[in-house]
Parts: structure tokens; C-alpha cells; sequence
């Protein structure tokens, strides 16, 4: 995961919503707080002169605040979620991000008669084969175009079973 990643993922809504804002903060601020006071009950324990000194550098404010960044930073952003189906050679992955930015292989539908003019009628802008094209293609329609006739050029030509009917 990259720093950009990092970033952008605690910076989203959803990170606030369910990362922030969920029953699980609270139970991370409060373990923080205990952990930490029982760390200063030892050191006091065993150097009052210390834990003195500890004290008088660190304020309440610093303190609180300091153990809210610490929450935070224990909500983990997580960016995927996979999950095996049981007595199935599948497993069912969910990642986060753009599907253009990942180094894969990956399939963007399209419809039957290989549309590729973005407008309002046709493609999005928005959607994943408007993001494809403006993406790698620079909006350049044709060279796509021309891209899917030689692709497929080499195929052979099958009868469509649907117009049977």
C-alpha cells in the first residue's frame, strides 16, 4: 500500500464513518488510556522522581490529544476483504480503489455492437468504459475504434442463437 493510498483512505467518508465514528473508537481510546496510565503507575512505582518529571512535560491537553491521533491510527484503513466459500475452489475478493490503476487483468463490458462514442446518450463519462477510454486512450474514439476492428478481424464470424428466435 502506498502513502497515497494511506491517505486518501483516511481521508474518506467511509474512513469517518465506519473507521471514526463506530463502537470500536471508544474501546481503542479507552485501552490507550489505560494502557498508558498503567505504564506511568509503574514508572511511579519504581521512579517517582520520573514519573514526575513525565508529568510536568506532558499536559492534560497534549495528552488527550496525542491518545485521539493514536486512536485514529489504530483504525485501520483496510483496503480489502476476501473471503473462501466453503467446500469451493472460490474465494470472493473486495478491493478498494480504481480497477484502472491495478496490475491486472481485467474485463470492462460493453454492450453487443461495441459502442465506443462518449456522450450523455451512449457511455458516461463516469462509467468504467468512459474512465477506460479517457484513460487510455485520451478520449481518442478511433484509435479504439480501430484497436476493436483488428481484434476482432481475427475471429471467426458465428451466427447469433438469440436472433433464431
Amino acid at each position: 500500500m502506498t502513502w497515497r493510498e494511506l491517505r486518501r483512505g483516511y481521508l474518506s467518508r467511509l474512513y469517518l464513518k465506519y473507521g471514526i465514528w463506530s463502537v470500536q473508537t471508544p474501546r481503542n481510546f479507552f485501552g490507550l488510556l489505560g494502557l498508558t496510565y498503567t505504564v506511568l503507575e509503574a514508572i511511579d512505582f519504581f521512579s517517582a522522581h520520573l514519573a514526575t518529571q513525565i508529568k510536568q512535560f506532558v499536559s492534560l491537553p497534549a495528552y488527550l490529544c496525542s491518545l485521539l491521533v493514536l486512536t485514529a491510527l489504530t483504525r485501520f484503513v483496510s483496503t480489502s476483504i476476501s473471503c473462501r466459500l466453503e467446500r469451493m475452489d472460490v474465494e470472493i475478493g473486495i478491493t478498494v480503489g480504481s480497477i484502472l490503476d491495478m496490475h491486472c487483468s481485467c474485463v470492462i463490458p460493453a454492450n453487443t455492437t461495441f459502442d465506443t462514442r462518449i456522450s450523455d446518450n451512449l457511455i458516461s463519462q463516469s462509467s468504467l468504459q468512459g474512465q477506460f477510454t479517457s484513460r487510455f486512450y485520451e478520449s481518442n474514439e478511433g484509435h479504439l475504434d480501430s484497436d476493436i476492428q483488428q481484434a476482432l478481424s481475427s475471429q471467426p464470424v458465428s451466427e447469433d442463437l438469440r436472433m433464431k428466435k
